[in-house]
C-alpha cells in the first residue's frame, strides 16, 4: 500500500490536469455551500449521494486551485479504498492471484487513462461501493451487501446493473422473507440520503430525470462512431453540439439512435440474466460466487455502455475494479483494455478538438476503441469454467459445517457433492 500511495502521489504531481469540468463542480459545489437545494434551485446532474463529493471541497476552499486540491484528495482516497478492497479480495476470494498485480497496475492505469480524467470524477467512489457490495454478498452478508449496493446506486447509478445478479443469488441463498427484507435494505439506502438531500420534496428529482432521459448521441458513443463513419463514407450531414455538461453529435439518425438505446441496452441485460441464472453456481463456493459476480457485473457494465446513448471518459474507468479480480486474468483481457484506456486517454482530453471537428483519424481511433470493447464482451463470454457445488434434490444451498474429502477426492456434505465442470452459462 505505501508503495502504491507512493507511485500515485508522483504520477498526480507529474500528470496534467485539465481545469474546464473542475471549474464546473467547483460552482456546484458553492452553490451548495450557500444553501441552495440541487435540483430545485439549480440543474444536478448526479444522483443526491454525489452532493457531497462536490460540497465539502467547496466548503473549505474558497479558489479554484484549493477545490481541485481538495477534490482530488477525496478521489485519492476513494482510489486507496479500492485498492484496500482489492486487496482483501484477492486474499478472501482469489488466492490464486497475486496481489502485486493490483498494486503495480493501480498507478499504470492512472497514467493510462490520464489523471485529467480520473482527478475530475467522483466514479472512484462507486466503484468501491459496488466491489464492497460483491465481496460482502460472496461472504454471504446479505443485508449488508444489498444496503451497500442500494448506497453505490444513489451516489452513481451504475450499480444498479448488478441488481439482477444479486437478485439470483438472494433467491437462492435465503428465504422469501430474508429475500424482502434484502431487498427493503436496498430500497432504503436509496431512499435515505434522497429524502436527506431533497428535504423530503422527492418531486424536484424529476429535473434530474428528465435531464437524463432526454439526452441525445454523446460524442464517444457507440451510435457517434456509426454516424461518423457514415459522414465519412457518405457525406451525410453531422454536427457537434455542445452545453449543459454534455457533448453531442446532432445528425438525421441521432434521435432514432438515441431512442433505440434504452430498450436495445434493456434487452441486453436481460438476456445477460436469463443466461446468468442458467450458469449460476449453486452452493458454498464463496470464490466461484465472487468471480461470477465479478464477470458477470463486469460483462453488464460492458454492455451499458456500448449499448447506451450516454459516454463520459471516466466510463472505461468502471471496469478497471472488476478487471483486476478476474480469476482467469489472461493476456488477452489486460490486452484490449489497456488498449482502451490509451486510446480513451488519446481521445480526451488530448485531441478532443479533432474528434468534436470530426476529422477522419480521430473518427477511425474512436471507431477501434469502441470496437474493441465488443470484442472484450466476447472474450469474457468465452472464459467459462469455474468449480461450484451442486445439491442433489435442492434448489437451496445446504448450512453447515465444512464438507469431508472422500476416497475418490470429491468433496461431500449431505446430499452436496463437489464437483469441476462448465458452466453453460457467461457470468463464471
Amino acid at each position: 500500500m505505501a508503495f502504491h500511495g507512493a507511485a500515485l502521489v508522483t504520477l498526480l504531481v507529474l500528470l496534467p490536469v485539465r481545469l474546464s469540468t473542475l471549474s464546473s463542480w467547483f460552482v456546484a459545489g458553492r452553490a451548495l455551500d450557500a444553501g441552495l437545494m440541487p435540483y430545485r434551485d439549480f440543474l444536478f446532474r448526479y444522483p443526491p449521494l454525489a452532493v457531497p463529493f462536490f460540497w465539502l471541497p467547496a466548503h473549505l476552499a474558497h479558489t479554484l486551485a484549493a477545490y481541485r486540491v481538495g477534490f482530488a484528495f477525496e478521489i485519492v482516497l476513494c482510489d486507496l479504498l479500492c485498492v484496500g478492497l482489492e486487496l482483501w479480495a484477492v486474499h478472501r476470494f482469489v488466492p490464486r492471484a497475486s496481489p502485486w498485480g493490483i498494486l503495480l497496475a493501480q498507478p499504470l492505469w492512472l497514467l493510462w487513462a490520464g489523471r485529467g480524467v480520473v482527478l475530475e470524477r467522483f466514479d472512484m467512489a462507486a466503484n468501491a461501493l459496488l466491489l464492497l457490495a460483491i465481496a460482502l454478498l460472496a461472504a454471504r452478508s446479505h443485508r449488508w451487501a444489498w444496503c451497500v449496493l442500494g448506497l453505490g446506486t444513489v451516489l452513481k447509478l451504475y450499480p444498479a446493473l448488478a441488481v439482477p445478479f444479486f437478485a439470483l443469488v438472494t433467491w437462492e441463498q435465503r428465504t422469501r422473507r430474508q429475500c424482502a427484507l434484502d431487498v427493503s435494505a436496498f430500497a432504503l439506502a436509496v431512499l435515505a440520503p434522497t429524502l436527506i438531500v431533497v428535504q423530503g420534496n422527492l418531486p424536484v428529482l424529476s429535473r434530474f430525470f428528465s435531464f437524463q432521459m432526454g439526452r441525445g448521441v454523446e460524442v464517444e458513443t457507440t451510435f457517434a462512431s456509426v454516424l461518423m463513419l457514415g459522414h465519412v463514407l457518405t457525406g451525410s450531414p453531422l454536427q457537434h453540439i455542445s452545453g449543459s455538461g454534455t457533448e453531442e453529435v446532432a445528425a438525421p439518425l441521432a434521435p432514432l439512435l438515441a431512442g433505440l438505446s434504452l430498450p436495445l441496452t434493456i434487452l441486453a441485460l436481460a438476456a445477460l440474466s436469463l443466461l446468468a441464472w442458467r450458469g449460476r453456481p449453486v452452493g458454498q463456493d464463496a470464490s466461484a460466487l465472487f468471480t461470477w459476480l465479478v464477470r458477470l457485473t463486469l460483462l453488464a457494465l460492458l454492455l451499458f455502455i456500448i449499448l447506451r446513448n450516454v459516454l463520459s471518459p471516466q466510463y472505461v474507468l468502471w471496469l478497471y475494479p472488476l478487471i483486476v479480480l478476474l480469476e482467469q486474468r489472461q493476456a488477452t483481457v489486460w490486452a484490449l483494455y489497456s488498449a482502451t484506456l490509451l486510446l480513451g486517454n488519446w481521445i480526451y482530453p488530448t485531441n478532443w478538438g479533432a474528434v468534436t471537428r470530426f476529422l477522419p483519424h480521430a473518427i477511425a481511433l474512436l471507431a477501434v476503441r469502441n470496437a474493441l470493447l465488443v470484442v472484450l464482451v466476447l472474450v469474457l463470454l468465452a472464459q467459462r469454467p469455474h468449480r461450484v457445488l451442486t445439491w442433489a434434490g435442492s434448489r437451496r444451498p445446504l448450512h453447515g459445517a465444512r464438507p469431508d474429502q472422500t476416497e475418490q477426492g470429491q468433496a461431500v456434505h449431505g446430499g452436496a457433492v463437489v464437483t469441476d465442470r462448465v458452466s453453460r452459462g457467461p457470468g463464471d
